[in-house]
């Protein structure tokens, strides 16, 4: 036996013993393949015999699950992702399952391209941002600051560019300055040293430019900030509040005569 017949031979062995197979009735059974999505749990597909040469697999949802488990909606971006892949490999999405139609002669290449599939959408979230608790602080302050702003009839925009005295800085919300008072605010959900103090820099800069016609707030997550964090925030920033203590934005507002906007 030559070499290359040696590493076929042992390779087929080892993958047999590591396939599962089970039948569920007459026409239809789960395989169980020596593939793992990320969170290590194995590929597992059902195939099902409709007529005599035609066979559907499916998933049996278990890749959209994989990615629900790891903290994601499938929606929006994500949801096209999975799409574009689908198409390419030749699937379908129903609901949240794959499935592929093939002949019988079909079948074996199309239970490897289409596990092979699954596990690369699977996985799909290894490329986006992990959604941590920071995160979701972030993103409920954010919703209660868009709240106060519209039940004061602030006119405001997000993810502006501000300018500074020495360079121009991105802000969360901005108002601009009508006659009044600016505002530029940032929520700070992880407020360590390095973000504090860039902030201070970020802070002068855009007060600078602005002639003092545009305050910089902060709102940031005090839940694990350290004491020098919270007092750089709060020496620099025109106002700095704790998400804990929200209720006092408002308040701010008004003590600094924001502009409505324009």
């Amino acid at each position: 036996m030559s070499i290359a017949e040696d590493v076929l031979t042992k390779y087929f062995e080892a993958q047999r013993d590591l396939l599962a197979i089970e039948g569920v009735d007459e026409r239809s059974a789960i395989i169980s393949l020596p593939l793992h999505f990320s969170a290590n749990a194995r590929v597992e597909l059902s195939v099902t015999r409709v007529s005599k040469d035609q066979f559907v697999i499916s998933d049996m949802a278990q890749t959209i699950g994989e990615l629900k488990d790891a903290g994601y909606s499938v929606r929006d971006k994500l949801r096209e992702r999975i799409l574009g892949m689908v198409e390419i490999s030749r699937l379908q999405l129903d609901g949240n399952t794959l499935i592929r139609q093939c002949s019988e002669e079909e079948l074996g290449n199309a239970i490897h391209a289409f596990a092979d599939a699954a596990k690369t959408i699977g996985d799909a979230y290894l490329v986006y941002p992990v959604r941590t608790r920071a995160s979701k602080i972030e993103d409920d302050l954010k919703t209660r600051v868009r709240k106060a702003f519209n039940r004061k009839r602030y006119f405001f925009k997000e993810k502006v560019l501000v300018p500074g005295e020495v360079e121009e800085h991105r802000v969360d919300f901005y108002i601009h300055p009508n006659g009044a008072n600016g505002l530029a605010l940032e929520i700070l959900a992880e407020p360590d040293r390095v973000h504090a103090e860039a902030w201070a820099f970020k802070t002068l800069d855009i007060r600078q430019k602005s002639r003092g016609r545009v305050a910089v707030g902060i709102i940031y997550n005090d839940q694990k900030v350290k004491e020098i964090s919270r007092n750089i925030i709060e020496k620099v920033a025109t106002f700095s509040i704790p998400a804990s203590n929200f209720t006092h934005f408002s308040e701010q507002l008004d003590a600094l005569q924001i502009s409505h906007g324009v």
